[in-house]
């Protein structure tokens, strides 16, 4: 019901954040807010390993590696660049590039991809990280 109130708003995202305080009753601003929320996740993209396998030759997007650097001497993905996940400020330089992030399981790339989102970069993460990749294709050992 709330969200006919809304529904303006809804067309433009841009607009809602101007007029979040027209709409000031709790139904209204949940709503609001469960809207934005969709818009975040829906602008960061889930590559399953397969996809990344078989787009990584003819692809300019840029991988990151969120493990620790002790991780990421350890084994990474072929092409990875780290910036561990404490340092993730340091992307910024990148924000013009196409970002696939990866972590060790997928948990923490997938927050720092929303996070990532919702500032405007154009980012991607690796399913079940860098585990799931493990399981079927060859990593560098270093």
């Amino acid at each position: 019901r709330s969200i006919g109130r809304i529904r303006p708003l809804l067309n433009n995202y841009a607009e809602t954040k101007c007029q979040i305080s027209t709409y000031n009753t709790k139904k209204d601003v949940s709503a609001l807010n469960r809207y934005k929320r969709t818009i975040i996740m829906s602008s960061l993209r889930v590559i399953t390993p397969e996809e990344w396998h078989e787009m990584s030759r003819d692809t300019d997007m840029m991988l990151i590696d969120l493990r620790s650097q002790k991780d990421y001497r350890k084994y990474h993905i072929e092409g990875a660049v780290n910036i561990p996940y404490e340092q993730i400020r340091k992307i910024a330089p990148f924000r013009k590039k196409d970002l696939l992030l990866y972590c060790d399981q997928g948990i923490t790339s997938t927050a720092a991809g929303l996070m990532l989102a919702q500032r405007g970069y154009h980012v991607s993460t690796l399913q079940g990280g860098i585990q799931a990749y493990l399981r079927k294709y060859p990593i560098t050992k270093l």
